[in-house]
């Protein structure tokens, strides 16, 4: 069918049979969490997508493994002739029959140029989508507490450019600053940080009291967020002194006054700290939206990588006889486990009701998640989320039992000594293999630049293998100030490897690892303090 990458609802051209589709998207400010869920799906369905420069990668790990991603950000000195090569792009891709989605920062409608490419798409009669998104007019200040409207304060707001096509300042020619500088309201910035002293004087010039309060928040919404506050006379002046960077927002008006009684982020208990997760990538979605709860920036750079062991000849055996009855128990020590074994099992075409009349057990609430994700209640969860544990409390029949342990390769042999030593008849069947990922990953190469740089505050270590490759990515002497690990195992490969963890987690789970974290960095400004 012609049609096959339209979504439904959208009629194509008849004259272009199979020509694709085209979706403009905005990612939001920055949080990963603030794209919609129309984007979030749109890049789960692409071919291509075409992203800038500024997108989280977070956000890109929602597409499909078989889509191309290409960075199309600007650079200084590339916005026309890079601006043209995108529209190139988005027409090319989509007359070969691609869904395509250029995905923009904040909103594609507000000076995001989505016009552009809008206009350009109906002129070469491609079908294509406007996804709107949160721009940062609108987060920036929700997130540094300044309400843009208020009764008695500001009942209207206005969004402006702080920079012109020429880069500079916009002229009189091209905005109003008499009307600006008599609205009743709160005016809202974009792109002004290189162009703030001369926006501030504009204003003031233009009849704007030099008193009226003045904000610029930098990285809105991302735990690195900060906030300059002072009056429109000198918030050049200090945002200049503190180093503010783009990406900023200027917030001018009355409104800005209520911040140090509405700025809810500055409360949590990690806000402002930046903090490195190494789990691999399709396990760190968990951990970092915890994190981000509790105020902090994340930077997730996987240490490892987990590959099924999809061939393996052992496995299917495995799989196939716990399907036949042969085991009492099945041990599952981690997610990537379970997911592993179901993936073999539904591939010779079982599924839970297979596995009925073996007991079940596991390592860990994540585990447990997993096996109840499959229709799978385990029988046995340890009080404590150790393997040692599970060991040592796994309850014996009258008689041995055959058990079979689900683990990775090369996985700790102590679970299954304990157990063969408790009179268990046990077999191990490696599922996954952890492998280090490439030192040339952009994220670990962002992670080591960060890191290089002291701008990160913690990491959080979920296993030994996380640690280890940590150590082979990056040396033990780039550890951030605060290391909090899983479990004693964990902690033990951090000792070896050189790196002092500040604290274990009680329960070996996402919510005990970031309890841990919150205590941890408690204590440590206690002793700055």
């Amino acid at each position: 069918m012609g049609h096959r990458c339209v979504p439904a609802g959208v009629s194509v051209r008849s004259s272009q049979p199979s020509v694709g589709f085209v979706t403009i998207a905005g990612a939001g400010p920055g949080h990963p969490e603030l794209i919609t869920l129309l984007a979030a799906r749109r890049l789960r369905e692409a071919d291509v997508i075409l992203y800038d420069r500024l997108i989280d990668q977070e956000i890109l790990s929602l597409a499909s493994p078989a889509a191309q991603l290409e960075d199309v950000g600007k650079r200084p000195g590339s916005g026309a002739e890079q601006q043209r090569r995108i529209i190139e792009l988005l027409i090319d891709y989509a007359l070969a029959g691609k869904r395509v989605v250029r995905l923009k920062g904040g909103d594609p409608l507000v000076f995001g140029r989505g016009a552009e490419e809008s206009l350009a798409l109906q002129e070469a009669g491609i079908p294509f989508e406007i996804v709107p998104g949160v721009t940062s007019a609108l987060a920036a200040p929700a997130y540094a507490g300044i309400p843009l409207t208020h009764r008695e304060l500001s009942r209207a707001f206005a969004v402006i450019t702080g920079k012109a096509a020429s880069g500079e300042a916009p002229s009189q020619d091209e905005i109003d600053w008499v009307s600006l500088a008599r609205f009743k309201g709160t005016l809202v910035f974009l792109m002004a940080v290189e162009t703030l002293e001369v926006v501030s004087a504009r204003l003031i010039e233009a009849g704007l009291s030099a008193t009226t309060p003045a904000a610029m928040i930098q990285d809105a919404t991302l735990g690195s967020q900060r906030v300059v506050t002072s009056d429109l006379g000198h918030i050049a002046d200090e945002a200049q002194r503190a180093g503010i960077e783009s990406p900023s927002v200027l917030i001018v008006g009355e409104v800005v006054s209520l911040r140090d009684k509405i700025d809810w982020a500055r409360t949590r208990p990690l806000f402002g700290k930046t903090i490195l997760v190494t789990r691999p990538a399709e396990r760190s979605s968990e951990i970092a939206s915890a994190l981000r709860d509790m105020g902090a920036g994340v930077i997730v750079a996987p240490s490892i990588k987990t590959k099924i062991l999809e061939h393996s000849d052992e496995l299917k055996d495995a799989v196939e006889r716990a399907v036949g009855g042969g085991f009492s128990w099945l041990v599952f020590a981690s997610r990537t486990g379970v997911e592993a074994f179901f993936t073999i099992l539904q591939s010779c075409g079982g599924d839970a009701r297979s596995l009925a009349g073996t007991k079940v057990a596991c390592v860990g609430a994540a585990t447990a998640t997993a096996l109840n994700e499959r229709g799978i209640r385990p029988d046995f969860i340890p009080r404590r989320s150790t393997a040692a544990a599970l060991a040592s409390d796994l309850p014996l029949g009258y008689r041995a039992e055959q058990l079979l342990i689900v683990q990775a390769r090369g996985g700790r042999p102590e679970l299954s000594q304990v157990l063969r030593e408790r009179g268990f008849d046990v077999e191990v069947a490696e599922a996954y293999e952890t492998i280090k990922p490439e030192a040339r990953d952009e994220r670990l190469q962002r992670a080591r630049k960060l890191l290089s740089e002291r701008k990160i505050f913690a990491v959080v270590f979920a296993s030994a293998s996380q640690v280890e490759n940590f150590t082979e990515l990056f040396g033990a002497e780039l550890a951030p100030p605060i290391v909090v690990c899983i479990g004693p195992t964990t902690a033990d490969a951090a000792t070896k490897a050189g790196i002092e963890p500040s604290a274990i987690a009680a329960e070996q789970s996402v919510a005990g690892l970031v309890e841990a974290l919150v205590e941890a960095v408690r204590s440590a400004e206690e002793r700055i303090k």
